[in-house]
């Protein structure tokens, strides 16, 4: 409820790395296999995600790497508190969606996010570009859990209504 994504060593359980740049509740989270991505959606309309140095303890270049992003977005907002509440700031590490997010999962090389949306659509990003690699319909409800299965070669994901889909 703190607006917060921490990431945690599970050898020691202490907190190596904070990012506090969601203005909403985060609904999902994911990190890459090699523990160098992590991604995480909330009500808003954007999936954040940022890279760090190493799965064990982010370095200082990675703490480094991340404070931008964190003060972009707060001077983002501040230079736009005169805009309606629910005026979107854009977030520097952002992949914008038209509705809400609702699930996010992170390819196991961490080169790819898939994102299940509020509107129906998963949609898999290229993070080397930010663009849009795929997108796939077909849910008839809200999606709310995507994950990547078999080596990064199928997406499943399921819908508010309980139904799974499976796409390669």
């Amino acid at each position: 409820t703190d607006q917060q994504v921490r990431l945690w060593d599970a050898k020691t359980w202490t907190v190596t790395q904070t990012w506090s740049d969601m203005p909403t509740q985060i609904l999902d989270v994911d990190v890459s296999a090699d523990g160098r991505v992590v991604a995480a959606a909330g009500l808003d309309t954007f999936v954040r995600w940022w890279v760090v140095e190493s799965a064990d303890t982010p370095s200082e270049s990675a703490a480094k790497e991340s404070k931008p992003a964190i003060a972009e977005s707060k001077a983002n907002i501040a230079a736009n508190k005169d805009k309606p509440e629910n005026a979107q700031v854009k977030p520097k590490n952002g992949l914008e969606h038209p509705d809400g997010v609702l699930a996010v999962a992170v390819s196991s090389d961490g080169k790819q996010i898939a994102s299940g949306c509020k509107d129906k659509l998963v949609r898999v990003w290229d993070l080397a570009t930010g663009k849009i690699f795929e997108k796939h319909e077909g849910s008839k409800e809200a999606v709310v859990a995507v994950r990547f299965v078999d080596q990064d070669r199928r997406l499943i994901f399921l819908d508010r209504s309980g139904n799974v889909r499976s796409k390669p």
